[in-house]
């Protein structure tokens, strides 16, 4: 199913670019909050997400059985922020304008889902029903900023993904042509790929998706940004070379 969420959220991201006042400002599971996100922000923008899942199955395979994910879409519209020393009004700086673009924002995205678009289409593939939709509002005022949120959370059942080496369902095939498609998500498209004819080992997703790390670097940016209420304890002797920053 892990790999079904990530073609969901593929397809919902693309399916939204363009469609909304947030233009292409769509991004695929950011880690920050919401409120990190906005802070600096000028214009309006989506975030794309998959919480909670949960596959229903009457056997022991891993992979088959009713399966049913948390999609949830985040919007945020910057009334006021401040960037660089300046104070940036984004838009009319009032509640009811703001509110009113949300609700316009997530009609909008009710709409592109539904819609006659290629990655919309896609989308309807691997949803297989909507259980229930979920509409929360939000907002700031700290910090200078300003902006006004919106969670809209999908409780839907998915598309079960096939055992390696299975010939898939059509929905795979449409997705990996559109990833296809683009240059920027050809190296999706080849791990997608591998995981579904079962070509990609261990060792190939090393030195793939991993790149060595400069450990005295790492160890730097660490000591310059803890996590709050971290400890820190600085090490009295240089990094050994097998110490676990670095995958070989």
């Amino acid at each position: 199913m892990s790999l079904s969420r990530l073609a969901l959220r593929l397809a919902t991201v693309h399916a939204l670019k363009g469609q909304t006042i947030a233009a292409d400002r769509v991004k695929d599971s950011a880690i920050a909050s919401i409120d990190a996100l906005a802070d600096g922000q000028k214009a309006p923008f989506i975030s794309v997400y998959t919480d909670d899942a949960e596959t229903s199955s009457r056997s022991a395979d891993t992979l088959f059985g009713s399966a049913t994910v948390n999609l949830v879409i985040e919007m945020a519209i910057v009334a006021r922020a401040d960037v660089d020393g300046q104070t940036l009004l984004a838009h009319p700086p009032t509640d009811a304008t703001i509110e009113s673009e949300l609700d316009r924002m997530e009609r909008r995205i009710r709409i592109a889902l539904r819609g006659g678009t290629e990655w919309a289409a896609v989308w309807r593939r691997f949803v297989l029903s909507i259980d229930s939709i979920k509409s929360v509002r939000g907002g700031s005022a700290e910090k200078g900023n300003r902006f006004a949120a919106r969670q809209m959370e999908f409780a839907v059942a998915i598309l079960a993904e096939p055992a390696p080496g299975q010939t898939p369902a059509e929905a795979w095939t449409d997705l990996l042509g559109l990833l296809d498609a683009s240059p920027d998500l050809a190296s999706i498209a080849a791990m997608i790929r591998e995981e579904l004819d079962g070509s990609g080992s261990v060792e190939e997703m090393k030195r793939t998706h991993y790149a060595p790390v400069d450990r005295q670097h790492l160890g730097n940016v660490i000591l310059a940004n803890p996590l709050p209420g971290a400890l820190v304890v600085t090490a009295q002797h240089p990094p050994r070379e097998d110490e676990p920053f670095a995958v070989e």
